[in-house]
């Protein structure tokens, strides 16, 4: 007959076995929604990498076919007004089609990890000018005027090349939703930091609109050209921006 001492030996055995399964039962269930998460993010990848090929194909094919059939209409052109006028639907598209390539590369380094911040010394204002300058150009309305706000001279370090990509995307976009009034670029400085802003008379967006205008594809006026890609590639630069200075 056993003793009670050997008793709770066999006891206290079969409770440390029941809390090792326990505990391997839970180890298991973490490893399942991790396996199940993985499993939704790949498949979540996969339908992103689907929308992304079918929004290029198309994006990238309209342009072209316009550059193609345009190309072909310039030649049999009776006049010199129609000359002209094929010219500026084959420069606009030819235009549309460099900035979707310039986009998708930089997605590409985006999605890569290898988008470069270099720094270099600038003058503030000196650049803020030149970009002001160079988009007055593409303005077409006769009623918007473009103006620089900047103050004395200002020299900083910094990535002048992503500065002026983000701005230049912000003032596309003012640009080609504004008709009549005013395009405002310039800055803010409060203590050490540097506030950029691009404001203008635009009709402007729902406030409901204000997260999801800087997703990728998105175009709230089908209606204007665009890929849908510039203001989520400046969100991107911006807040890699910030990992890089941090």
């Amino acid at each position: 007959m056993p003793s009670s001492g050997s008793r709770e030996g066999v006891h206290w055995a079969a409770m440390k076995t029941i809390e090792e399964l326990e505990e391997l039962n839970h180890q298991l269930q973490v490893e399942l929604r991790k396996a199940r998460a993985a499993q939704a993010q790949a498949e979540a990848a996969n339908q992103n990498k689907s929308v992304f090929l079918a929004n290029m194909s198309h994006e990238i094919r309209t342009p072209l076919n316009v550059i193609m059939g345009f190309s072909n209409l310039i030649v049999t052109a009776a006049t010199e007004e129609e000359k002209r006028m094929y010219a500026e639907v084959l420069e606009n598209n030819c235009s549309l089609l460099l900035q979707l390539i310039n986009d998708i590369l930089d997605l590409s380094k985006i999605e890569s990890g290898t988008l470069t911040f270099a720094e270099e010394e600038m003058e503030l204002n000196i650049l803020l000018e030149e970009l002001a300058s160079a988009m007055r150009t593409r303005i077409v309305a006769e009623e918007v005027i473009l103006n620089c706000v900047t103050f004395c001279s200002l020299f900083c370090r910094g990535g002048k090349k992503r500065l002026s990509q983000v701005l230049i995307n912000l003032l596309t976009n003012a640009i080609k939703f504004t008709t009549k009034g005013s395009i405002r670029l310039g800055y803010e400085i409060h203590g050490k930091m540097l506030y950029f802003y691009v404001a203008d008379t635009g009709c402007g967006f729902p406030e409901s609109q204000k997260q999801k205008v800087f997703e990728r594809f998105v175009r709230l006026d089908s209606a204007k050209p665009g890929t849908g890609l510039g203001l989520a590639i400046c969100r991107t630069i911006v807040e890699k921006w910030g990992d890089v200075s941090g």
